[in-house]
């Protein structure tokens, strides 16, 4: 999509884990992915920028219309991508229908639908979590 708009494309990641700010839980965190090697393996997928939020009290307290104004027009985003499943702003009480409303004003947005495989052998079937992305 950025490519084919000749816009630039931009990761938003959180750290340090949400969990830890909301659920209080000191326990160390541990990452699938460490925040350095999401830099590099962002890089070498060609995203234009990486966005490392902050997740602290400040952050989580945002209410949804905040966290738009603030953070997806303060980034100057032409196009918010994210999960069925994403939300946002305090207490998640914002999500992808409400960004669609709120940010139809100044962004398009798309949601990304539940991927699933299905594995034969298994007889399960495992869900991925899509990365949300913004394009500038």
């Amino acid at each position: 999509m950025a490519k084919q708009q000749d816009l630039k494309l931009a990761v938003m990641t959180f750290f340090p884990h949400p969990k830890q700010i909301i659920g209080n839980d000191q326990t160390p965190q541990t990452y699938i992915t460490p925040l350095e090697q999401k830099a590099k393996l962002m890089l070498d997928l060609g995203v234009d920028t990486l966005i490392v939020v902050n997740f602290d009290s400040a952050f989580a307290n945002l209410s949804p219309s905040d966290f738009i104004e603030d953070y997806l027009c303060g980034f100057k985003c032409k196009h918010a991508v994210a999960g069925f499943d994403f939300r946002y702003g305090h207490n998640g009480e914002g999500n992808m229908e409400t960004l669609k409303i709120e940010g139809k004003r100044f962004f398009e947005v798309t949601e990304m639908k539940k991927f699933e495989i299905d594995h034969d052998c298994e007889r399960s079937v495992r869900r991925y979590p899509v990365i949300s992305w913004l394009i500038f």
